[in-house]
Parts: structure tokens; C-alpha cells; sequence
């Protein structure tokens, strides 16, 4: 459908790749719309394993084209090429962040519609290997009906089409999810599930023909081929409700295997399965019963107990045990207060009043004083002559007059005196 040139991008200073659409595309008008959803699907994305569209334009001879970025690797059709089957767990890894990359694809109501090991881009990077879905060429907006091909003409490659898209019927994310499986299958097993000798014939078997198990091909990988015979369901209503619920399926694989990161090194748990991620909600403990309240009379007792019984807390009256009756009318005596002796002191103990009257301590009429009013009491007086600080700032003048007196006193003697005894002073 066209070619895929390496250019130098002069104002990035980058190597890219430009894609344009062959000449030979018969549909007059449709190569440029096509080629510009292309450019806006894969620039709209913006997914780690989705190649990314960089430019768009037309040339001087108005032939449209896309630019992409250039990457560096191999596709997987090219992996299988040379290195034939391949390992189940490793070919998982590898095709997990495809499968991630197309629920973003189907979650902006986009439909691939070419699924293949050639669109499976394998590119080298720092950490690895970072698998990226390529070619959106062909790709539909499911949310309006693009008239670009003729009507009931079937688009994709044969092999991995599905049944629906084999029969030219209108194509859904599950066309996507048996292509996956189909590729899936192929790296596993070395062989496609569908074959046939012409193309009319691959498209009847494909919506026929059951295909070949895992183990029918010398696969000892029951689980997986669970997995894979689900997505190649003829009814697409019986798939995995998505592919994202596919590719968690997948992931739990691997971790049942000991694997825990897919093929670029990300966390199976943190992508794949990102509800495993978040630790389950943990009930909430039963909230206490609250105790009836205590009677304190017959009446009041039996008023409770029927209560109780009228609002179905027992349910069977018939049923009801003695010892349940017994537990439902439990009576709380409230504990006697103690006096306390600085607040009664008046109160004489009983043994006293069991003593003779002779022998009994006199019985003190005078009023007594409680303790607040003790305090209360003190701190009038303490307040009586004044406001304590300024009773103490007076005192300290007091002292202050009292001492200068004594020392003018003392210093006017002693003058007195020396002038006395020199003579100079006569009486």
C-alpha cells in the first residue's frame, strides 16, 4: 500500500522515516484521508508501544505523507523468520505491550484492522527491547463510518483477519483480539491456525473451520491454548469482553510462570494488571452493641423488656429462654457515694452512735467551713489590704525611706561626733 523512506530532518536534526502511499492505490481521494488519520491516530495516542507520528504534509507533487519515527530493530514476522518458534513465555512478554497498546487503541474507539507480526515492530532501546504497534494505515474511527474502500470489500491481511472482517461485515475491537490471538498463536506454535492453498479458501476456513490446538502442533501449553481458543471464537460476543481482559488473562500466566515484567521491562502488576495493584478494601469491624439502659424500678423493667420484644430484637416469643429473660431485665444497683470527711465532717459514724451517750464525743454545733470556702476565704483576706502587688511595691518603698533615714541618721551622729571631739564644736 506504499513505501517507507529514511530522511533527515533538517530543523530536528533527526533521522525519520517518511511514509508514503504507493501509486498504485485505486481509490481516488482515499490515500490522502487515510494516510491523515493515520498521522492524527498515531499522534493522538501517544502510547509507549505505538510508533509516533512526528509530521504530515504533501510534497510538490502533492503526493500526502507521513512522518514517523525512525526506529532501530526488526519486526516479528523477521524474528520468527530466523529463529522459527518461539518460546511461550518469552513470546508473551514480547506481545503483552501490544496488547496494552490496542485496549488504547480501543479505548479511543479505534480499530487497528491489520494485526500482524509485520506491524509488531521489535525496536532497540537502552533498557531492551520495546515492542511498538506500527501501520495505522487502515485503522477505522468506530465512531463514524469512513467510506474509503468500496462497500463489502474485505480489508487487512488474510491471514489474520477475523471472521466477521473475512465476510466484509462491519469490524469492532474484537477483530483486533482474534488477530492478536492468531499472531500469538504463530509465534508459539511455528504455524498459523488457518491455512489453505488460495485466498478464498483461507477466508472459508477462517469462518468454518475450527483451528489446530497447541498441542495438536507439539505444544505442551494447556493454559495458554485456553486463553488463544476463547479469542478464536467465531461469535465475538463469546471473546474476552476486551482485550485488556485478554492481556490480563496473559499476565496472570506469566506470573503463575514466575514472571513478573513483560519484554520492555515493565511491571506485569503495575500495567497489566493494575487492579492487583490496590490492596483490597478491608471490612469494617462490627460496631458495638449498646447495653440497654438500667432500670430502676419493676415498672420500668418490664417497660423495657417490652419494648425490646415489640421491636423484633427477639423474634420468636415463644422461644424465648428463661436465661434470655433473665439477661434482658439485669438490674445495675446504682453505688453509694462515700462522704467525703472534709466536706461532712459533721456526719457521725455509726459505730459512735451505737456507743453509751456518756461515752460518745460531744456533737460539735459550730458551723464548719468546706474547703472551697476556706479558699475563698484566704484569698479575700490576701486581698483585703489592697491588690497584693502594689501591697508589696508600698512595703518595699517603706523599707526603701526607713533605710535612707537610718543612714542619714548614722552619718549626721558620726559628723557630729569628730566635730565634738576636735573642738570645734563647744557646748
Amino acid at each position: 500500500m506504499g513505501e517507507v523512506w529514511v530522511a533527515h530532518h533538517l530543523a530536528l536534526d533527526i533521522d525519520v522515516a517518511v511514509k508514503f502511499i504507493g501509486d498504485e492505490e485505486g481509490d481516488q481521494g482515499g490515500p490522502n484521508e487515510r494516510l491523515l488519520e493515520e498521522a492524527r491516530t498515531t499522534a493522538r495516542l501517544g502510547h509507549p508501544s505505538i510508533v509516533r507520528a512526528l509530521d504530515f504534509g504533501q510534497t510538490d507533487a502533492n503526493k500526502p505523507f507521513i512522518v514517523l519515527e525512525l526506529l532501530e530493530g526488526e519486526d516479528l514476522a523477521a524474528l520468527m523468520e530466523r529463529e522459527g518458534a518461539i518460546a511461550a513465555e518469552r513470546a508473551v512478554t514480547l506481545l503483552l505491550p501490544i496488547a496494552h497498546a490496542l485496549s488504547v487503541v480501543h479505548e479511543n474507539q479505534i480499530v487497528h484492522r491489520d494485526v500482524k507480526p509485520e506491524n509488531v515492530f521489535l525496536a532497540k532501546v537502552e533498557t531492551g527491547v520495546l515492542p511498538k504497534l506500527l501501520d495505522f494505515g487502515i485503522a477505522r474511527k468506530t465512531t463514524r463510518v469512513l467510506r474509503k474502500t468500496a462497500r463489502d470489500t474485505a480489508l487487512g491481511t488474510p491471514d489474520y483477519m477475523s471472521p466477521q472482517q473475512a465476510r466484509g461485515d462491519r469490524t469492532d475491537a474484537s477483530t483486533d483480539q482474534w488477530s492478536f490471538c492468531v499472531v500469538l498463536y504463530e509465534a508459539v506454535a511455528g504455524a498459523r491456525p488457518f491455512e489453505a492453498e488460495n485466498y478464498n479458501a483461507l477466508l472459508r476456513a477462517i469462518i468454518e473451520q475450527e483451528p489446530k490446538s497447541l498441542l495438536e502442533r507439539g505444544v505442551q501449553q494447556p493454559e495458554l491454548w485456553s486463553l488463544l481458543e476463547r479469542g478464536f471464537n467465531k461469535d465475538p460476543a463469546q471473546r474476552f469482553r476486551s482485550i485488556r481482559e485478554l492481556g490480563e488473562a496473559l499476565a496472570r500466566w506469566l506470573l503463575e510462570r514466575g514472571v513478573n515484567e513483560d519484554a520492555s521491562g515493565t511491571a506485569l502488576r503495575r500495567v497489566s494488571l493494575r487492579e492487583e495493584s490496590i490492596p483490597p478494601k478491608q471490612p469494617s469491624p462490627p460496631l458495638p452493641t449498646p447495653s440497654p439502659p438500667a432500670a430502676t424500678s419493676d415498672e420500668a423493667r418490664e417497660q423495657s423488656g417490652a419494648r425490646r420484644l415489640d421491636s423484633g430484637s427477639i423474634r420468636d416469643p415463644g422461644a424465648i429462654s428463661e436465661t434470655q429473660v433473665v439477661v434482658e431485665r439485669i438490674v445495675v444497683e446504682p453505688t453509694p457515694v462515700q462522704p467525703h470527711p472534709l466536706l461532712e465532717p459533721n456526719i457521725v459514724d455509726n459505730e459512735s452512735l451505737e456507743l453509751p451517750a456518756s461515752e460518745r464525743p460531744p456533737f460539735d454545733s459550730s458551723p464548719r467551713i468546706s474547703e472551697p470556702e476556706a479558699a475563698l476565704n484566704a484569698i479575700a483576706e490576701l486581698h483585703r489590704g489592697g491588690e497584693p502587688v502594689e501591697r508589696f511595691r508600698r512595703a518595699a518603698r517603706m523599707r526603701s525611706a526607713l533605710t535612707f533615714i537610718l543612714l542619714v541618721t548614722l552619718v549626721f551622729g558620726a559628723t557630729f561626733a569628730i566635730l565634738i571631739g576636735t573642738g570645734i564644736v563647744q557646748f
